[in-house]
């Protein structure tokens, strides 16, 4: 038994100790209480003044909304006539044009009040370090047993004094401290003036936050939850506030920055700062000449500096943010009460273990903020045109409205418009796609400019590369700038991430109530605690008998709870790396554990990145009505000259260097007619034949998504003029007259689609010779592509990537119905009777099976499963997409497809799509078809592709959303549509993600709940993943960490609650007997198990293949209730059978708890019981890690974490020996009761005093005794892991999740 302290001997029992202080009375005591009382004084009579201030001057909140000054009438301290309602307002985030403004200023009496409120924190430090040395002063250091336990009191004179001053101090400290984290971005601004914005210093700017809660299906309780938080939260607390400095320009404007946007005051209102240059083409062209150096500074003081402001935060402003947060702050107001009650070291030890897990924290967030900011940062010289001349300025100095020279091998610091010239870009950094884009010249005409839209073939985005900047060193392009700083599509993308809207997962609703229950059980023990401390007779002070209640509080109400469900996430992160996965929004990942629909691209996504060109199939000679033979074109090959000279001109290829660049299809095109390409500067484009014939491009009209159509004007050597135009073979047959179509145009260009080419149209027109060429130039689009003749059909291929279907596979894997040699049928929906019919001969002999599986399904119950459904989204044509679905699993090969298209009517109609029958089905309108396919749709033997434009018009009626579930391909869908797609999904409650390259996928990557972009970009503001590898495999890998990172951080919550729950039950068990374990147990508990097991946990990797379920995310689903609840119900069946057993022993003396002090708590381990306790109850609790980790279906078993088998394996093995050992100086350290603690000469102080008063001494555990108790102990623990892994995990578990399936939105696979 180690040495206990026999010193210092306290100023109470020295008389030669001065004591300081001796009462409340003395000089010092009241020195405090007179700054309490003037610190009390001064604020409120502040207050107060502020006040009457105003109410006399009443001014009024300014909410900024959608480019509109509104005034509210809303007091600045919280009176009636609020501009909000009890409903929520939904803000418009992305631009920011809703905001809630409230004005300041300064005033000295104010500042000096916000100042003594800083001294009053700084006082209350100063006063537990007062504290903290009057308990320390000249305390021993000696053994485990005798760790700076108590000092001689030389301030306060006696522990009791120096407790009921501590308890005073640390409730007054609480409360200030809590209440300042709480309000801490308002504290500032209650001691500034509330005035009008004109003459405010400082603004205070809130806006309501944007939040989608991924939650269907909830349980009352949150949603009783919901209400009391509307109720008792203002609006205005519910978004993101800030206060930010009002700024004065040279002009003597007045503007402030809120997430790097700048906004304007004038008067009492405010509007965001910007430039109008017009909203057409026209406009723009208007201001070729360029600004003056006055208007350019008068635009400069509007707008300010063309940069993304943001900084990384220096890293102490960082580490104060962090520690002052509500999460460190009740850290350090628990652990003071640790540090007073004589667990000095333990005490710290918890506290560098704290300041280590903050620092990380630290660390990684100020990486990322370093990350995002190499995004932002980035100057460069810009050629400028002012006062009619061309200067060098820096970019930060560029304004919307400056004509600026367009350079090669040039990283845009802005938005610009080309005016002049043409250039080739690489836009990776934006949009991920990693070809070169070829931009062009923007047309003078009243066209609407959008830059988004149809305007970024002329557009230069911010961040990305211009790589080539026109076609001859000697001549300029010219580029008018659009948008600077975060204005700018790059600033709106690192808006999106630097501000994201706010994801609300189902642990995150259910965490708080988590809190308040364990609150509610905290309290509880509280109180069961208090009563047995009583019951027990020590002489214990009650500030004492507090702190140790306060102790259960404590370890109830784990402060890592919230870490616990990220710390899966950060592993994640970087298991992720390693696959070439990316990503600056970690809070994704657990997110991506739960989607349930996959968005897939085709074209370089599913497919591999470069097309094929197979050829052309043109006309008979001899019977045009006709098709010929597929040809294959190249240079040398005789080919029907409209053929050759359509192929050579109609695209928009350009040349970088000796490379040809453009559209992976026209190039391709271009290349297989081997002509060359002349480029000309304000000259046409020349092609020729490397002999004798050339064309000129006179006009190009480039690839309109809305038109599906891109067309040139051409000039033969002649001086004739021709039309060629190509697209979607759906369009060039409205385009192309009906004469020149061959009778099977439709179908033939179909089944080379079903057959997996992509398959474009060309038709050409011979314009009137009458006509001149500026009559041409200035013909419209529409009437030069009207009245075509057909030409061929153009024919390239686009096979799978090899991984693709292993990935669709990988997601689709499930229950599914397997029918020998014919592939799979998934059902994922249950149907009382089975459908009309099974449409092919080839499927009768399943019908019986069927039949048979759903009778069986029946008695079982209704089928839910819940795998991820995998859709293709493409622009492409459906029979395309249609044939790489069949190739890569996404449709199985029993499942009949019908495709939703428009006739010329306008109407919706459904016909299948099969590629094999001559005979052309019947068409069917949307009511008819749903009436007559319904069962199929629901069992998933029929499924839907649908076309864009089928798709917008039955967004309008609630077909869509009857139809959507049973979709697989949306084909010919514009960007605008692939982003609507994934918002229908969304406002069903599904989580959604999307997998595309870039390019027109952004929206729909940054929409989806979790995008991934196949890119070369680590950091990209694409979409919250980017994969560098660029295979749909990366999609797999994302959901199998997302997954495991969910599984994982359920664990630790687990185990962390099983923390509080398992120690609250001990702790009240060594108050019953007045026993508290020796300081190295609890070294063991808090430093060694809860840190080693809970990152070891961490450690596990995701499973190899996707499980045919998805983890819950649910802290309050069954799932976890019985895992944690079982679990510790079995815990206390054999604690309390341990106990049992031990006072069956004729040996066990109960321990003398009235002879006891509790303040000395260092000798209370000497006993039995405390050797029962700890010794059962530890090996139950890291017991509850290891069985917390086992696999299930989303991670590896736990045997594969060699770190948790080590930490889990060593542990076990040393408490088995300190408890089965003979008494040495080893066990001594944990004051095991092999040691007779009550022997003849005893040491215990309080064994001493008990045989002082008659009592006997009483021998130590037996052998015998020990090894019973460590095979009941492995007994419990067998039991335990057989309830995690049969019940709380295994077929029990799954059984009932068949029995009573989440009422969520079902569908097929």
């Amino acid at each position: 038994m180690g040495k206990y302290p026999d010193g210092p001997v306290t100023c109470t029992e020295d008389p030669s100790c001065y004591v300081l202080i001796k009462s409340l009375k003395n000089w010092a005591p009241i020195l405090v209480f007179a700054f309490w009382v003037y610190s009390f004084l001064i604020i409120v009579t502040f207050l107060i003044y502020r006040k009457v201030y105003t109410l006399q001057k009443s001014p009024k909140s300014v909410i900024y909304k959608e480019g509109l000054i509104v005034n509210g009438s809303r007091d600045f301290d919280g009176s009636k006539n609020s501009p909000y309602t009890n409903e929520d307002i939904r803000f418009d985030m992305d631009n920011l044009r809703d905001l809630y403004a409230v004005g300041y200023t300064h005033t000295a009496f104010g500042e000096f009040c916000y100042v003594l409120c800083c001294l009053i924190s700084l006082h209350w430090i100063a006063l537990f370090i007062l504290i903290f040395f009057d308990t320390y002063n000249q305390c021993e250091v000696g053994s485990i047993d005798n760790l700076c336990f108590y000092g001689n009191h030389v301030i306060f004179g006696s522990y009791d004094f120096n407790a009921m001053v501590f308890f005073v101090i640390w409730w007054l400290a609480a409360i200030w401290f809590l209440g300042w984290v709480i309000n801490r971005g308002r504290v500032r601004n209650w001691f500034r003036m509330p005035c009008t914005l004109s003459e405010a210093h400082v603004i205070n700017v809130c806006a309501l936050e944007q939040r989608e809660v991924l939650s269907v299906n909830v349980l009352f309780i949150i949603k009783l939850f919901r209400r009391i938080q509307r109720r008792i939260i203002p609006p205005e607390s519910r978004g993101f506030s800030e206060t930010v400095s009002v700024t004065k320009t040279s002009q003597g404007l007045h503007f402030f920055l809120f997430r790097g946007e700048r906004y304007l005051i004038k008067g009492n209102g405010i509007h965001k700062a910007s430039i109008p240059f017009g909203n057409t083409y026209a406009d723009i062209h208007q201001c070729e000449s360029g600004l003056s150096q006055e208007e350019a500074e008068q635009r400069f003081a509007i707008i300010g500096k063309n940069e993304i402001p943001f900084q990384p935060d220096p890293l102490l402003k960082t580490a104060c943010a962090e520690l002052s947060s509500l999460f460190h702050v009740y850290q350090l107001i628990m652990y003071l009460s640790w540090f007073w009650n004589s667990y000095l070291f333990v005490a710290s030890l918890m506290a560098v273990i704290v300041c280590l897990s903050a620092a990380v924290t630290i660390y990684t967030k100020h990486k990322s903020q370093v990350a995002i900011a190499e995004l932002t940062r980035h100057v460069t010289q810009v050629d400028v045109y002012r006062n009619e001349n061309w200067s060098k300025i820096d970019s930060r100095d560029v304004v919307p409205g400056d004509i600026v020279k367009v350079s090669d091998d040039w990283l845009l610091p802005c938005d610009l418009i080309i005016i002049r010239g043409s250039c080739i870009c690489d836009e990776s950094s934006l949009t991920g796609e990693a070809a070169p884009v070829q931009k062009y010249q923007a047309p003078n005409n009243t066209g609407t400019y959008e830059p988004e839209g149809h305007g970024s073939r002329h557009t230069l985005f911010s961040g990305t590369r211009v790589l080539q900047a026109g076609t001859h060193q000697d001549h300029d392009v010219l580029a008018f700038v659009t948008a600077t700083g975060m204005s700018t599509s790059k600033g709106k993308l690192l808006a999106a991430i630097l501000y994201p809207e706010q994801m609300v997962f189902k642990y995150d609703e259910e965490l708080p109530v988590v809190v308040i229950l364990l609150l509610i059980y905290a309290l509880v023990c509280f109180s069961i605690a208090l009563l047995f401390l009583n019951l027990t007779g020590s002489e214990t002070f009650w500030v004492t008998r507090w702190i140790y209640c306060l102790a259960i509080i404590n370890q109830v109400m784990s402060p890592l709870l919230p870490v616990a469900l990220e710390v899966g996430q950060l592993q994640a992160v970087e298991r992720l790396k390693k696959r070439g996965i990316f990503t600056l929004n970690p809070s994704r990942i657990a997110i991506a554990g739960k989607i349930r629909i996959f968005c897939f691209d085709k074209t370089g996504t599913l497919t591999k990145e470069g097309l094929d060109f197979v050829g052309v199939q043109g006309l008979e000679r001899q019977d045009a009505t006709l098709f010929g033979p597929v040809k294959v074109v190249s240079k040398g090959v005789e080919a029907d000259t409209l053929i050759i000279h359509g192929l050579a001109t109609c695209h928009a290829v350009s040349k970088y260097g000796t490379r040809y660049v453009g559209n992976e299809v026209e190039v391709k095109m271009f290349q297989a007619v081997g002509w060359q390409l002349i480029e000309g500067f304000n000259e046409p484009d020349i092609v020729f034949d490397g002999n004798s014939e050339k064309l000129k491009i006179v006009k190009r009209y480039e690839f309109d998504h809305t038109r599906a159509t891109m067309s040139v004007v051409v000039q033969d050597s002649q001086g004739s003029f021709f039309v060629y135009c190509k697209g979607s073979f759906e369009k060039l047959e409205q385009l192309c007259s009906e004469r020149s179509l061959p009778k099977d145009y439709l179908k033939v260009a179909q089944r080379h689609a079903l057959n997996g080419c992509y398959v474009l149209s060309l038709g050409y027109r011979s314009l009137d010779s009458g006509l001149t060429a500026e009559e041409i130039l200035e013909m419209p689009r529409d009437e030069l592509e009207m009245h075509l003749e057909f030409v061929s059909l153009i024919l390239f291929r686009n096979e799978p990537k090899a991984d693709s279907p292993a990935a669709i596979e990988a997601l689709k894997e499930g229950e599914c119905i397997h029918f020998p040699s014919r592939g799979i049928i998934p059902y994922m929906m249950y149907s009382e009777e089975l459908p009309p019919t099974l449409y092919k001969e080839h499927f009768s002999p399943t019908l019986y099976l069927v039949r048979s599986l759903r009778s069986l399904l029946h008695t079982l119950g209704k089928l839910t499963l819940i795998h991820v459904r995998a859709v293709m989204v493409t622009g492409d044509n459906a029979q395309c997409g249609h044939y790489i679905a069949r190739k890569c699993s996404m449709v199985a090969p029993q499942v009949q497809i019908f495709l939703g298209d428009v006739d010329a009517a306008g109407s919706v109609f459904w016909m299948p799509m099969d590629g094999q029958s001559d005979d052309v089905p019947e068409a069917l309108n949307t009511s008819k078809f749903f009436h007559q396919y319904q069962k199929d749709l629901a069992c998933g033997l029929v499924e839907l592709a649908i076309t864009g434009k089928a798709f917008n018009i039955l967004r309008t009626s609630e077909w869509m959303e009857r139809l959507i579930f049973s979709v697989r391909i949306f084909a010919r869908f514009r960007p605008e549509d692939k982003v609507s797609i994934t918002k229908m999904y969304r406002d069903h409650g599904i989580i959604v993600g999307m997998c595309g390259d870039g390019g027109n996928d952004c929206g729909a990557l940054r929409t989806a709940h979790a995008g991934i972009a196949l890119s070369e970009a680590e950091a990209s503001v694409v979409s919250p993943f980017t994969s560098k590898d660029k295979s749909i495999l990366s999609s797999v890998d994302l959901l199998k960490e997302g997954r495991g990172a969910l599984h994982t951080s359920f664990a630790c919550y687990k185990f962390l609650i099983m923390y509080g729950l398992m120690f609250s039950v001990f702790k009240l068990i060594c108050y019953w007997y007045g026993v508290i374990v020796c300081q190295m147990s609890y070294v063991f508990i808090d430093g060694v198990a809860v840190l080693t097991l809970g990152y070891a946990m961490t450690t596990s990797h995701p499973e190899h293949v996707l499980g045919k379920v998805r983890p819950t995310s649910s802290l309050l689903g069954l799932l976890n209730v019985a895992s944690v609840f079982g679990v510790w119900f079995i815990n206390l069946m054999f604690l309390i059978g341990a106990i049992c057993f031990m006072e069956r022993q004729p040996q066990y003396v109960r321990w003398p708890a009235r002879y006891s002090h509790g303040a000395d708590w260092w000798t209370l381990g000497d006993n039995w019981e405390s050797t029962v306790l700890f010794f059962t109850m530890y090996f139950q609790f890291i017991t509850s890690a290891f069985i917390f980790t086992f696999g299930s279906s989303f991670r590896k078993s736990v045997f594969y974490n060699w770190i948790i088998m080590v930490c889990y394996g060593s542990l076990m093995v040393l408490m088995s020996v300190l408890l089965l050992l003979p008494p040495n100086g080893f066990t001594s350290l944990w004051h095991v009761a092999s040691e007779q603690f009550n022997s003849a000469n005893t040491s215990s102080p309080v064994w001493k005093l008990y045989q002082d008063a008659g009592g006997s001494p009483s021998p130590g555990m037996s052998f015998q005794f020990r090894l019973q108790l460590w095979l009941l102990i492995l007994g419990g623990l067998a039991t335990i892991t057989i309830w995690q892994k049969m019940f709380a995990e295994g077929a029990v578990a799954r059984y009932l999740a068949r029995k009573f399936p989440s009422m969520r939105p079902k569908f097929h696979i």
